[in-house]
Parts: C-alpha cells; structure tokens; sequence
C-alpha cells in the first residue's frame, strides 16, 4: 500500500510541500508508518503513528493516489473545490502479503542477516553483519534506494524498466539498484552500467556471473560516445568526476530519459569562470569560492535541466555524517518545452556570475545571458 499526496498546503495557508509519500513502516511495524515529506529543495523521511499518518488527510491537497494490491484509487480536488474520484487497476506488484519476520528483508537491504549481494560488494561481514569501515557505503545504498522509491516511473504500470547508470565505476549502487528493482519490487529491470575503465567492467561484468544477476550488463564507453538501446526510464550518474557528471546529464536529456539521478562529486569547472564584484569578499577566499562554485554549478544543472522540461530538485542524498558528497539532484521530465519562468531564470544566473557551464554546451542550450 502506497499514498501519494501531490501540492500539499499547509493548515493555515500556502503550499507546503510538493509531494508527501505514505507507507508502511520498513521495519515491520505495523502500529507505524513512513512517510516522506518533499519540498523544492529538502527531503525527509519520518516515522508516525498511522493515527497521525491518517491526520495528513487533513491538510488541503491537489491530488490524492492510493495504491494497492487491489486497485488504485485518484482523486483530485479542482480550483472550484470539486473533488473527483476514479479508479484504476492495480499499479504495484501482486506480491504475497510478507509474514512478520520477512518485513524488514522485503523493504530494504539487511543489517543485520547475510544479503549475497552485500557480503560479494565486500559490506557484510559472513555472518551477515555489516563491517564498520563500510557502514557509511551501507547508509549510501540504503538511502539511494529510499530516493529511487520515490520516482513516479516506479509507480506506472509498465513493461520493461530501462536503466542506465553512467561513470558506474565499482558499481555498488549500480548492482544495489538492479538488486532491489529486480528481486524487491518484482519489475522487469534491464540495467546497463558504463566506465571508461575496462577493468572496472570486466570486474563487475564478473561479479554479476558469480550472483547469477540477469537483465545486468556493463560495456566499456565514454558517456558522450554510448547510445542506449532503449528510452532510458532511469539515467543514473552516481559521484562521476567534474564534467561527467553534465555528460551524464546530457546523455539522459538527449535521449529524453523519463529520470535523472545524479550526485556529482568533484566540481572545478566554474572555479576560475564565476566573477562577481559584491561577492569579492568571498571569492577570495579558496576555501569559499570552491564551495560557492560547487552551489553554482548545481544550480546550473538544475536551471538547464528546467530549460529541457524536467522537474529538477537538487536534495541530500545522505546525511553529511557519512560523506559531504551528498547533493543530488533529482529529475523527472515533465514538458518538451522549458518549465515556466526557466529561461528567464537560467538567464539571469549566468548573467550573475559570469558563466558558460559545460551543460549548456553539451545540450545546445542558448539563451540570452543578458538579465530579463
């Protein structure tokens, strides 16, 4: 069971947030619910009473989806007030309904019972526990599919799930999300992972063969030169290096991917472009510039993303105790036409900062730098 509440307001006034998930509690119990809370730039997950998770129905919304094993129930609530209600056929997988102690294994990686996966990426221990200097890659994964859930591809009915995880490197969200799609979820998941390394995919390539893994595979191939055998549903770039991360991004907006993840990792490319008088005091300091670099840079991405019709949010990944690497942003394609007030917006960024991000090349993307 599944609800989805779209342009949620607050009791007294304005909108909230954008989108609050609800479902059962991952661990099994079933006095709790977790519900994910998401605004334009935060996520957050809780754990409430269903008592408390029902009281959410109080809040006024535009848009209502229940799913369940039986069927799926939308509503929406028209400007006027009207609200209108239909139903549909069941849009998640007719699984048998777990027992107690199966829960916690059907909803999430194990902590603390042996997962193949886990104990051949090296994160668990033989006994099924999860070796301390690798808790921080457990915390990633977990969290990585907690976001992957949340995509509106993995609640339509569908065929065939394509997936393309770009600059995938060791692969272990890679192998993780296939994993999850695949065994968890029960969808027809066709993952293809590509590094320039051919090492590094000869190694996961072999480790696939070992967990006896179907629908997985890994080519060796630049981003820009890979062509996808299929309409990406996912594109996935997971902490590729500077201006892989915007080849990434690019490759999943010319082939008009329905989603893009991507979590960049190291950034130099707008170091030594951004210029701003009233921000000399910053600028000259190492340290800051490189953060406000990082911060415009995303933002970049985000605003071209706009430009080519995506949704874009840029949210944590994970929590900063485990890695500071932890932005991302995440993309869903909305329009063939760039979303309301993008142009202006990306526009008057460039004209800010004095910049040419690499995206903006990669994906013919012109406008008028001058500020609207």
């Amino acid at each position: 069971m599944q609800l989805v509440l779209t342009d949620v307001g607050a009791a007294g006034g304005g909108p909230a947030y954008e989108k609050i998930v609800v479902r059962p509690s991952p661990a099994g119990n079933v006095a709790a619910m977790q519900v994910d809370f998401f605004t334009t730039d935060k996520h957050i997950t809780r754990h409430i009473t269903v008592d408390d998770a029902a009281g959410l129905l109080s809040l006024p919304f535009a848009r209502a989806h229940l799913q369940t094993t039986d069927g799926d129930l939308h509503i929406r609530v028209t400007r006027k007030g009207n609200v209108l209600c239909s139903e549909g056929r069941p849009s998640v997988p007719q699984r048998p309904h777990p027992r107690a102690h199966d829960r916690a294994k059907s909803h999430h990686l194990p902590a603390d019972r042996p997962s193949p996966l886990l104990q051949a990426l090296g994160i668990q221990t033989r006994a099924g526990k999860v070796r301390s200097a690798r808790r921080a890659k457990f915390h990633q994964i977990n969290q990585f599919l907690e976001i992957l859930l949340s995509l509106d591809e993995l609640r339509k009915p569908r065929g065939t799930l394509h997936v393309v995880d770009c600059g995938c490197g060791a692969a272990y969200l890679t192998f993780a999300a296939h994993h999850y799609l695949r065994d968890v979820l029960g969808l027809d998941a066709r993952t293809i992972g590509i590094d320039v390394k051919e090492e590094l995919v000869a190694r996961c390539n072999a480790l696939r063969d070992r967990l006896n893994y179907t629908g997985l595979t890994f080519v060796r191939s630049t981003i820009g030169e890979f062509v996808p055998p299929a309409v990406p549903d996912v594109v996935l770039s997971l902490h590729a290096c500077d201006t892989a991360t915007d080849e990434a991004i690019a490759l999943g907006i010319r082939h008009r991917a329905r989603t893009i993840l991507a979590a960049p990792c190291c950034q130099h490319e707008l170091r030594d472009q951004i210029r701003h008088d009233a921000m000399n005091a910053v600028l000259r300091h190492g340290v800051l510039k490189g953060r406000l670099a990082d911060i415009i840079t995303d933002a970049a991405r985000a605003a071209v993303l706009r430009l080519k019709g995506y949704r874009c949010d840029v949210i944590e990944f994970v929590s900063p105790e485990h890695t500071s690497k932890n932005l991302l942003l995440r993309a869903e394609r909305r329009s063939s036409r760039p979303l309301p007030g993008a142009e202006e917006d990306y526009a008057a960024l460039k004209a800010a900062w004095n910049i040419a991000p690499t995206l903006e090349r990669l994906t013919d993307t012109a406008v008028d730098p001058r500020h609207p």
